[in-house]
């Protein structure tokens, strides 16, 4: 016999896979590429971070960014899409990438779209543990945290920008 409390939890997980595969059905092609975009490369960016360090996997992501106009109607629509691309990537997938993580990848795809977006790091000190943060703000709007984020943390005064990427602002 098996116990009524497994199968439950079986049939509420099962249920929980079916509503996010019937979400994630229902998104634009768009979406689905680029969430699937996302659950390949968190993993990979963290790895490149891990070895090569992040100033050196910014500016190797910077080589891979070219200049383009910004071709979408409505910019803001493109930010939020891949800024919830991200987030769910970040969330569902085999993968629980940090802020900093998160927000490179963000950063990376609105360049490769022709959309300008900054990568903000800020710090603070909490119960006397120094904490640091990342995320991206797009047109003084954080995309992918809450817009009080620079109240919780200390933003540092630019904007993280590899040397080499310098000209595609």
């Amino acid at each position: 016999l098996s116990c009524p409390t497994k199968a439950c939890s079986r049939s509420s997980r099962d249920r929980n896979m079916f509503d996010r595969c019937r979400r994630y059905w229902r998104l634009s092609c768009t979406a689905q590429k680029l969430f699937l975009e996302c659950l390949v490369l968190l993993p990979l960016l963290a790895l490149a971070i891990g070895l090569f360090g992040f100033a050196a996997t910014q500016r190797c992501l910077s080589r891979f960014v070219g200049v383009r106009s910004i071709s979408r109607a409505n910019p803001d629509s493109a930010t939020a899409v891949a800024a919830r691309m991200v987030s769910a990537a970040a969330r569902y997938g085999p993968w629980r990438a940090n802020c900093l993580q998160r927000s490179l990848l963000l950063w990376w795809l609105l360049r490769r779209r022709g959309i300008a977006s900054d990568l903000r790091i800020g710090v603070r000190r909490a119960d006397g543990i120094f904490q640091a943060h990342a995320w991206v703000d797009c047109g003084g709007k954080v995309l992918n945290d809450s817009h009080a984020v620079g109240e919780r943390f200390a933003a540092f005064d630019h904007p993280i920008i590899p040397v080499s990427a310098e000209f595609v602002r």
